[in-house]
């Protein structure tokens, strides 16, 4: 090989290892312009999850999300909602709860020194007396009464 072709074959491999060094950024993570207008999907920024829609954060609303299966809550400030309970306006309204991964719950759930059942399709939670499935469906699970529509533990519901 001779000389000139040595130092073209050098400057070519220095070239290659000086691209492969540098970071690439990731789209969507510069934090203080966003998502761009087309994006639609999940945004973190300062540790919390946000939705958006054509760029747009969505607030207020509940949103399911097609590569988790999964259906979430956003608040008013757009943050998705964790470890909490919720009430969905929507189909003539229903309180449901998201756990700490913002996953809405199904199934016995025990919180607020109480057992809650939540519907296994649609997570509503159940309202009044109700048998569940656990001991062969012949437990009781006291949620919350129906004039109600805010949950309440189990020790400080009334029998009305």
């Amino acid at each position: 090989m001779n000389h000139h072709m040595l130092r073209t074959v050098i400057a070519a491999g220095l070239s290659i290892a000086s691209l492969l060094s540098m970071s690439v950024s990731v789209a969507y993570a510069d934090s203080e312009s966003g998502p761009s207008a087309d994006y639609t999907g999940w945004y973190q920024t300062n540790g919390q999850n946000y939705w958006y829609e054509h760029g747009s954060p969505a607030r207020s609303k509940e949103i399911y999300d097609p590569g988790s299966n999964a259906w979430y809550w956003l608040d008013a400030d757009g943050t998705m909602a964790k470890d909490k309970d919720v009430y969905l306006p929507s189909n003539g309204g229903k309180w449901v709860r998201y756990d700490e991964n913002g996953h809405m719950r199904k199934g016995e759930d025990y919180r607020y020194g109480g057992w809650y059942y939540f519907d296994p399709v649609t997570g509503a939670m159940a309202k009044g007396m109700r048998f569940v499935p656990s001991n062969g469906g012949t437990s009781q699970l006291r949620c919350c009464p129906p004039h109600q529509r805010r949950p309440m533990p189990l020790g400080q519901l009334t029998d009305h």
